[in-house]
């Protein structure tokens, strides 16, 4: 019944871009796509490649040789605020490092589980090849442990050990995420190393890990740079100094690298080592002040320029800077700035990309917003062009977003919507909706508004998903989509998906939905199955088998599987209510030959499968499948909820009934007070809260006397035939299904019936149900 956006088409709309920067597409797509596995999703280059080791910086030999890889130990961190030269360190650990190391440099795009997994796994499959299946299942649907330990596995695999590095870790403040950071410190395969460079204590289980000997800490301490270091800072900066002036400036710098460095261009420009307004230390609050007199003022006008309005981006290459700032020699700009000033930091061994050092380029944000207010939004606006036109639509996300443009934001939202919820992106998606509703502008986009109703009812969080739903049906319902839908149809379609006013305004609903869609909306086929599901509920079980049949025909046809598996469980449902069981197992099976043991397994529709088809299994007599089944339901219960009723009553019904054959009486139990808490805020659900009291009461006759007598009095081997006697099997086949005789069976199926106090096998199917002692 629920559908996401189908993927952009290639024809999708984008601003107007010169032709120079088009013509620069295909050179970009290269930077968007390296050798080795596809990942799911483009994955910048930069992102995983180890930054070049820059000739002329102090080669810290001590701390190379304290991560020797033969004294290494299987978790590393480097922790220290910014400008001690974490990243120098680990790229000329990197280079000289004959094993290889598999980079990531975090970034805010990392707090998403599965992009964070996605982006380890590109790092590692750049050095080593990873299985493509592993990929695959780093974006379905299942916990992220899960998904951590088919990485581990994968790189407990690798033919050669190789070192992880995450640098820029501090940037990683999901909660989910610093959980993966853990099991990965946690789990690392022998011979393998992580390292995580922060300024901050990075989320794993240092005391433990210590404990083990399974640590290394370099802190700022380690990192500080003596006297001898600085010689070299001062001699790289063409300066002699005598030692005592080097002494004195170390202990005023307090060796901080990045201060030493400042310090040598202030010695350069002529300030003397005993003028303490010429140095900094890493705790200096005057930092900003320093930084802009002792590079900014000295920059040329066009120079200065540059760097502030730059300053917008994450990371910079010449083509993206051509097109931002409007000019043609940006490459030419970066290159030689780079070569004038070590806080522009190559990312790459060609020179390609480039990014500011961090305290820098807060320097050069904050002098942005002072100087040229009025031009921050024009920037992002470019950024998020480009990158749009470059295929990183991310980045072109967060720069509409920084450049206030929502129409922009929420159009690039909407088509991107699909593809990021296919890659398991959820906390992505979050991100983006709540930037919409931190503003209180996503009633401004009804369609978005919609999105983010159904996308938090999908995922469980329903008091969420009625926040959204209330702001999207109070929107205007005037206009249409970019498919040619209608804002009503669409409204309409959210209606009938919470079903708040009863299945038969769900049916009106769903066929006004369906008028009002564009023949190429995917929201279509929902609502014929809505409509399938509306007449199922209100008791016409042949009118919703011919609806739902047409619903399963369509959703093969559009390519959506978890429709067609939802739908045709309905239909199994509706043949059941006509006691066509042949077709109601057909059905079933096919259902659930869709979502098992793939990406769908765990996706919230498939609960109603395997709740169902565990049902169909006890009346065939397969306890074990059943057992299964019930399982895989039960994982999916906390995504059953008020905010998609209709489904998530049904299952919960069958999965109670399935419990309750079972013997599992606190589960049902558990499951029918869930179901109740729906009906409390849906209560006109056709007949689905009378089935839910009937289930009630079935399992307070649970507890009848009479029941615990029988099931006491019924031996192991009558327990096994007793399910299979409410198939249509003979005595001779389920004596072939039980390994025994006819006769034994014949013998056990009397002693049924005299326990049970009936004289007929259809008569103690009857009093078994009644009992709680069979399913259906």
């Amino acid at each position: 019944m629920v559908a996401l956006p189908a993927a952009p088409s290639s024809s999708r709309y984008v601003l107007p871009v010169p032709e120079r920067l088009v013509a620069q597409r295909s050179e970009d797509v290269d930077r968007l796509a390296p050798a080795g596995n596809e990942p799911p999703f483009p994955v910048l280059e930069a992102k995983v490649t180890p930054p070049p080791a820059r000739a002329g910086l102090v080669r810290r030999l001590d701390l190379l040789e304290t991560m020797h890889p033969t004294r290494l130990p299987a978790v590393v961190t480097i922790v220290a605020p910014p400008g001690y030269g974490k990243t120098t360190l680990l790229s000329q650990w990197a280079e000289d490092r004959a094993d290889p190391v598999a980079w990531l440099n975090a970034d805010a795009t990392d707090n998403d589980p599965a992009a964070l997994l996605v982006h380890l796994a590109t790092a590692i499959d750049r050095v080593q090849p990873i299985d493509p299946a592993v990929f695959d299942a780093l974006v379905a649907p299942e916990p992220s442990p899960l998904k951590v330990r088919r990485l581990l596995v994968a790189l407990d695999a690798m033919p050669q050990r190789m070192a992880v590095v995450i640098d820029h870790a501090e940037a990683i403040d999901n909660a989910e995420c610093r959980e993966v950071l853990q099991e990965l410190a946690r789990s690392m395969p022998g011979g393998a190393h992580l390292v995580l460079a922060s300024r901050h204590e990075p989320p794993i289980p240092s005391a433990r890990l210590r404990a083990e000997a399974r640590l290394l800490e370099i802190g700022a301490d380690q990192l500080a740079l003596d006297t001898a270091d600085a010689a070299m800072v001062f001699c790289e900066a063409g300066l002699q100094v005598p030692d005592e002036e080097l002494a004195l400036v170390v202990e005023r710098t307090e060796g901080w690298p990045v201060g030493l460095y400042l310090a040598a261009l202030a010695m350069r420009n002529g300030a003397s080592a005993a003028d303490e307004a010429s140095l900094v230390s890493g705790t200096d609050r005057y930092l900003a002040d320093y930084l802009r007199s002792e590079i900014l003022d000295h920059a040329s006008l066009t120079d200065a320029s540059f760097l502030t309005r730059s300053s917008i981006l994450d990371e910079m290459n010449g083509a993206l800077c051509d097109f931002v700032l409007e000019r043609r020699d940006s490459a030419e700009v970066l290159d030689r700035l780079e070569h004038m000033n070590r806080l522009v930091v190559p990312l790459d061994g060609r020179r390609d990309s480039y990014r500011y050092h961090h305290l820098f380029r807060d320097l050069l944000r904050a002098d942005l917003d002072r100087r040229e207010p009025e031009h921050v939004e024009i920037l992002h606006r470019r950024a998020a062009t480009w990158h749009e036109t470059h295929g990183s639509v991310d980045l072109a996300i967060a720069h509409a977003q920084q450049a206030g443009d929502a129409d922009g934001a929420a159009r690039l939202v909407l088509e991107q919507l699909h593809s990021v919820w296919s890659t398991g992106r959820l906390d992505t998606i979050l991100a983006w909706l709540r930037w919409f509703e931190q503003r209180r502008i996503a009633g401004d986009h009804p369609e978005l508004a919609i999105q983010g109703a159904v996308i938090h009812a999908l995922i469980g969080r329903a008091t969420d998903a009625e926040r959204w739903a209330e702001v999207a049906l109070r929107a205007p319902s005037t206009g249409t989509t970019r498919d040619g839908s209608t804002i009503a149809s669409l409204q309409a379609y959210l209606r009938a998906l919470r079903c708040a006013d009863g299945v038969e305004s769900m049916r009106v609903d769903a066929i006004e939905s369906y008028r009002g869609l564009s023949p190429a909306s995917p929201y279509r086929v929902s609502m014929v199955y809505a409509q399938g599901v509306a007449s199922l509920l209100a008791g016409h079980a042949t009118q919703a088998g011919i609806v739902l049949a047409q619903a399963v025909d369509e959703a093969l046809l559009a390519n959506t599987p978890t429709l067609a598996a939802i739908a045709q469980t309905e239909a199994s449902i509706a043949a059941a209510e006509l006691e066509d069981w042949t077709k109601a197992e057909a059905l079933a099976a096919a259902a659930h030959s869709i979502v098992s043991g793939n990406r769908f397994d765990e996706h919230w529709s498939s609960a109603l499968v395997h709740a169902w088809s565990g049902r169909l299994a006890l009346r065939r007599g397969d306890r074990a499948q059943a057992e299964s089944l019930a399982e895989c339901a039960g994982r999916l219960r906390p995504l059953l909820t008020y905010a998609l009723p209709v489904v998530s009553l049904q299952t919960l019904l069958e999965l109670g009934h399935v419990l309750h054959a079972l013997g599992d009486a606190d589960g049902a139990a558990s499951v029918v007070r869930q179901g109740s808490e729906i009906v409390a805020r849906r209560p006109a659900l056709g007949f689905l809260p009378s089935r839910l009291v009937e289930l009630q009461r079935e399992l307070r006759g649970a507890d009848d006397p009479s029941r615990a007598e029988v099931t006491a009095a019924l031996t192991a081997a009558e327990l096994r035939v007793l399910p299979l006697l409410a198939t249509h099997l003979t005595l001779a086949e389920i004596g072939e299904r039980c390994f025994v005789s006819r006769n034994t069976v014949k013998s056990q199926a009397i002693a049924i019936y005299r326990k049970l106090g009936v004289s007929s096998r259809s008569d103690a199917i009857a009093r078994a149900r009644e009992l709680g002692l069979l399913a259906l």
